[in-house]
This record gives C-alpha cells, structure tokens and sequence, in this order.
C-alpha cells in the first residue's frame, strides 16, 4: 500500500466549478469524508485527480522508488513497468524536471514485443541474469494477438523456456510476462513473454488470472507450437511442449517425451512397438541421472517426460490462489491430468498400441496418486554398470 491518507477530486466537464467534489481518506480505521471542494480544490477543467500521501519518502529504502533511486529518473521507470497497458497517456515529472511520459494510450498494443517486455521488466531485469535473455528474445518474432470473443484483442504473448524466480513482491519479481488488471501489472506469467488481460482473484489485485477463453488459448499455443518448430534444443522445446499441453494446445512438431533416450514428438509415439511393460520416469529425475552419467546408454522401454500440468501463473503451488492454466481444485482429476500434461500424451499412445482404454491404464499406473507408487528400477548403462531410478511402472492389461 502506498499510504493511507488520499484525496480524490473530480468534476464532470459539462458543470459548474462549484460541483466539484471531494472524496477524502485520512485512515482505513476510519470511514472516508466526501464534501465540496474549497475554492482551491475546485478543477477547472474537469476530470479526475488522485493525490496520495506516500506512508515512506519514495527514496527510502522501503519507498516507491528507492530500489532504483539510483536510476535517471526512476518514477518514470517505475510507472512504465507498472502500468504497462493503460488506455490513457501517463505522464510523470520527477524532483522538477521536465515532464515525460513513459506510457501513451495503448502503445502496447503496436509495440515492438522485444520493447514490451523491456517495459515489464523496467524495473527489476532479471533475465539479464537469470534467464536464457538470447533464447526468449531469439523467439520474440513468434508474438501474437490474443481475442475476446468479440474480436478485442486482450493480450499479446509468445512462449518461452519457463525459469523459477523467488522472492520479491508477490513472490516473484517482475519478468518478460505479466497479467495485467486495468492496465495495471497484476501477477507474473512464467514461460510466457508478453502481456494477457486478467480478472483479479484477491481484492488486492495482487494475484490475477488470464480471461482469454479456452479456444482462444488453445489456438494460440498451436500455433506458437508450430512457429517453435525445431528451433530449440529438446530439454526447452520439451518444456514449451509441456506448455502447450496445459493450456489444451496441439503440441505438433514438438517433443513430448525421450523414448530410449531419444525426444519423440506426439505423432512418433503412435509408429513404436511398445513392449510388455514401460518404464516411466519424471523428466528431472531422467535429466540428473544424464547430468551424472553422460554416457549412459537408456533402455528402449523407459519413457521421460513431464508428469505434471505446467503452471504459467504465479511460482508455487502454495505462493498463490491464481495458479492458471489449470486451477488447484482440478489438479488432482484424473481425467484433467491425462488431458493437460505430457505423461497424458505417452499414456494415450501407449494405450492404443496395447488396444487398452487410457482409463485403465491411468488407474493402473498409478501416476495421479499422492504419493506416487514409484519403483526403484536400472533405466540402462553407464561405463558397464547399471543406472537406477525411481519410475512409475506400465504393464500391459487385459482389455
């Protein structure tokens, strides 16, 4: 909260000076005061002005600016990446000096994408760091317009590698993607570059999910599956797959899975002679023991690949209620979780091959139980010794 003392004067433009109105905010503990405006107060031309007293000096190091104080004007740098799709023109003047205006009505929407996500990380730029920067700006050409049914275009993102960043406000500081509430940034989109349109989930507005409707989403990330193409090395187009997946998308040319070690995108999953029992085993699991062993040689029937549905709003399952593409209360469905994740796609592959319903064969495996029935089992070979690793185990049913 900035402070607790705000002062909001209006006037509509079509009357007199002497209908200007005061809305006054000395405390929460106390309840607001709405009066004539004074002589002083009174708005000559009409509209809107909002004055809140800051509760911190905005150069403290607690204040509105202070962790960037240091910048050349750091108000500006400061609004642009909060307010990063208003529908009016924002101007800011700083400690006297020449007005500037960091945000003019809509420019978002006719921005070059690699400039919009330089607005949302104005602030704090952690991918300079942190994040395959190369990687997600490499792919800034596979930026689209998201709709509302009525055609509105509500959002304006790409894909890229998702990458976990803690602490900050919210639990994670500002990144190349957000959900944006009024124009005003909300919550931080993880594997997404760009900008969605969201409804808050918190009076707060500090947690927001995406209102993009489900075809909408769908289309969009089929495409961006098909613009990714070959373009990235298996363990990130893994992950976009993954990506695409969860928010109901056809994952086409993108790997889903390494059969035997090698990745396999959806439609070569239906052309392999599945044996009598498969090996599954969850994608970090596969990608340590590959950091551990680089020469091990997999065995044909272990399947890695992602066994949970990507979230791409908010850091942690317990650090938000605004947890999107697949909300908490559907996380544990069985049907949801074949249906918005990776695993899903092997398990229905596998299934046709053994002429099985996908259902029994999820009810079998095991794989939506909390805790999972892992079995310790050799997944292959490295320097002529065998490699073990927990995995769910597939058999053949009786259908």
């Amino acid at each position: 909260m900035l402070g607790e003392r705000v002062r909001v004067t209006t006037r509509r433009c079509d009357r007199g000076l002497d209908s200007t109105l005061v809305l006054e905010f000395n405390s929460l503990q106390r309840r607001p005061v709405v009066r004539p405006a004074s002589t002083d107060q009174r708005l000559e031309d009409g509209g809107t002005v909002v004055r809140v007293w800051l509760d911190q000096p905005p150069r403290a190091e607690d204040g509105l600016i202070g962790h960037i104080a240091f910048r050349e004007d750091p108000l500006a740098e400061f609004c642009e990446a909060a307010y990063p799709c208003l529908d009016v023109t924002l101007e800011t003047q700083y400690e006297g000096r020449d007005t500037r205006c960091p945000v003019r009505v809509n420019d978002w929407m006719e921005m070059n994408p690699t400039e919009l996500v330089a607005r949302l990380q104005r602030i704090t730029p952690y991918w300079e760091s942190t994040h395959n920067a190369e990687t997600m700006l490499a792919l800034a050409s596979n930026c689209r317009a998201l709709h509302d049914r009525s055609g509105r275009v509500i959002g304006r993102a790409w894909l890229i590698p998702p990458v976990a960043v803690v602490g900050g406000p919210r639990g994670g500081r500002p990144g190349p993607g957000a959900v944006v509430v009024g124009g005003l940034h909300a919550t931080r989109l993880d594997g997404v570059a760009g900008v969605l349109f969201g409804m808050p989930v918190t009076a707060s507005r500090g947690a927001a999910r995406p209102i993009v409707n489900d075809e909408e989403l769908a289309r969009w990330a089929t495409e961006q599956a098909q613009l990714l193409g070959s373009t990235l090395a298996a363990e990130n187009a893994m992950k976009l797959a993954a990506s695409v997946r969860a928010v109901g998308g056809d994952t086409g040319p993108l790997p889903v899975a390494y059969v035997g070690g090698r990745p396999r995108a959806a439609t070569e999953l239906s052309t392999i002679e599945w044996s009598d029992e498969v090996l599954i085993m969850a994608i970090g699991v596969f990608n340590k023991k590959r950091e551990e062993a680089h020469d091990i040689v997999v065995e044909d029937h272990v399947v890695a690949t992602h066994t949970h549905v990507a979230n791409l709003v908010g850091i942690g399952w317990e650090l938000t209620p605004a947890l999107w593409p697949v909300p908490r209360e559907m996380r544990g469905d069985p049907v949801t979780h074949h249906s918005r994740t990776l695993v899903g796609i092997v398990l229905s592959a596998i299934a046709a091959a053994w002429q099985c319903p996908v259902s029994t064969l999820v009810a079998a495996s095991g794989i939506e139980r909390q805790p999972p029935p892992w079995e310790q089992r050799p997944i292959g070979t490295a320097a002529n010794e065998e490699v073990e690793a927990p995995v769910y185990v597939l058999r053949r049913q009786d259908c």
